[in-house]
């Protein structure tokens, strides 16, 4: 099978765009800063999203329930081969 695209939906990059915003925030205030409304439980709908952010190097989680944006990383461009 070929490689899994990771296409980024409305709402992570919703929770993106607040997190660039603030220094950290946690699941509460996120849920509240954003348009993500789940009435029942969603501390898990929410959790599930940052957690997704987080494997694709997105977010950093300080500590449990505690977010931030990861820093970029400047891309050496010499390390690249040309090849003509």
């Amino acid at each position: 099978m070929g490689a899994k695209i990771n296409v980024m939906n409305q709402n992570q990059r919703e929770i993106l765009n607040y997190l660039k915003g603030v220094e950290s925030a946690t699941i509460d205030e996120i849920y509240a800063n954003t348009s993500t409304k789940y009435y029942h439980n969603y501390a898990k709908y929410v959790g599930e999203r940052m957690t997704k952010l987080v494997r694709r190097g997105h977010v950093v989680r300080i500590k449990q329930g505690v977010f931030k944006i990861a820093k970029i990383t400047s891309v050496d461009n010499n390390s690249q081969q040309k090849l003509f």
